[in-house]
């Protein structure tokens, strides 16, 4: 390799001029970044609104078990790629950030007068150290939202199988047996079972020729 070549292969050096206008370029390609965040964060909760009203369509009855399946699938994947995106928008907001705040060092920025948290270290915690931090909340909901979700699915998904299940128990056949007994109009399976197995009782025949006499009669032929 000639020096030519390891001169345009190494990357072009910026001179103290030149690194004021880097810091701006950082510092506008972080807010560009922060404008996506919020514009995704913004789209998700309508999104989630649509496919709720998608799911109860009317307020007296309760959603269909594949419609519900489906809605709640449709919301799992919503929340797992918007949560991808805010990682993704996380990521480069602190990468520019790490790169402005080295800006500011090499030009021996006086911290009062620096944008970055992390040289500015009086004016952030002064403003911004107490409460949550909006990059946290952010993916904390979009988490939430999918896991609420995904305990619908399994809810539907599971009444989907009992549902296959109570029709696989109509089937002829499904649970009859050699010994079951067969259930007679108006009587409980117990009740018909109970009298196929019951011995009848003994029927007293009374011969045609030798009539009953009446201990009554018998009274008043012997006065």
């Amino acid at each position: 390799m000639t020096d030519q070549d390891a001169a345009q292969s190494e990357p072009p050096q910026i001179d103290g001029p030149g690194l004021p206008d880097q810091l701006t370029r950082a510092w506008n390609l972080r807010s560009n970044e922060d404008q996506v965040l919020w514009r995704v964060f913004g789209t998700f909760w309508p999104t989630n609104a649509i496919l709720l009203l998608a799911l109860f369509r009317a307020s007296d009855q309760l959603p269909d078990r594949w419609v519900g399946a489906i809605v709640c699938g449709s919301g799992i994947l919503v929340s797992a790629v918007w949560f991808l995106i805010q990682r993704r928008c996380i990521g480069h907001m602190r990468r520019l950030e790490a790169t402005a705040d080295r800006l500011e060092r090499r030009l021996r920025m006086p911290p009062e007068f620096a944008l970055s948290a992390r040289l500015n270290v009086q004016d952030y915690e002064t403003h911004l150290s107490f409460g949550p931090r909006a990059r946290t909340l952010m993916p904390l909901c979009t988490v939430l939202i999918g896991l609420l979700w995904l305990v619908g699915a399994v809810f539907f998904v599971c009444s989907i199988g009992c549902g296959l299940t109570s029709r696989c128990s109509q089937w002829p056949g499904a649970h009859h047996s050699d010994f079951s007994a067969p259930q007679l109009p108006g009587r409980s399976p117990r009740r018909a079972k109970e009298g196929l197995f019951r011995r009848p009782a003994a029927a007293v025949q009374t011969p045609s020729n030798s009539p009953v006499r009446n201990p009554g009669t018998a009274a008043k032929a012997s006065f």
